[in-house]
């Protein structure tokens, strides 16, 4: 800062996601980016998803210029695609961002029943002994948060079937979905509280 004034936004580095195309909840995509430039370093960074309800930051803003992350199912209407971005931030917190779409994300749950879809959502609630490695919890958080987006797509109808039209609710698979719910919500409250 001189005479009251920043030095301005962080200027435009290189943003990649690998692999380029996956499968929801399988695939471990690693976001990086590099050669950003900035008069006020250091720089930090927060890696997201572009949702229908806003962005969606899959991570804290950190010291961290790459992470992994799974993610849930891209846009049907897009060949799966997701939008993805970092926001660079100087350490006087001036920001600028920059996206990509060119990352294919299939959907998981196409072949499976509800039963087996739930039981892979619950694969990724952690246990106490997991949070104890503070080098994975990153890792963890982010999981989970696909694992969510997952969930909200499983059917609980009657019938099995994915129908939007159908009226009938299955209570059991309800009943799970709740519980696999809550599971996930305990373990970001004390992933945050930690």
């Amino acid at each position: 800062v001189t005479g009251g004034q920043t030095c301005g936004l962080p200027i435009y580095g290189v943003f990649k996601v690998q692999p380029s195309s996956g499968v929801e909840l399988s695939t471990v995509y690693l976001f990086m980016t590099d050669r950003w430039t900035d008069e006020d370093l250091p720089l930090s960074y927060i890696f997201g998803t572009v949702e229908s309800m806003g962005d969606m930051p899959i991570q804290a803003r950190s010291s961290g210029p790459s992470m992994e992350s799974r993610l849930a199912m891209g846009d049907v209407a897009n060949a799966f695609k997701r939008t993805l971005y970092v926001t660079s931030f100087d350490n006087l917190l001036a920001a600028t961002r920059v996206e990509d779409s060119s990352t294919s994300v299939m959907d998981s749950l196409t072949e499976v029943n509800t039963e087996e879809a739930l039981g892979r959502i619950q694969a990724f609630v952690p246990t106490v002994s997991d949070m104890d490695d503070p080098s994975a919890v990153r890792q963890m958080r982010a999981d989970m948060m696909a694992a969510v987006s997952v969930l909200n797509r499983i059917p609980c109808r009657q019938d099995g079937n994915a129908s939007l039209t159908s009226t009938s609710m299955n209570e059991e698979c309800v009943s799970e979905k709740t519980d696999v719910r809550a599971n996930l919500l305990r373990s970001f409250v004390i992933i945050d509280t930690t």
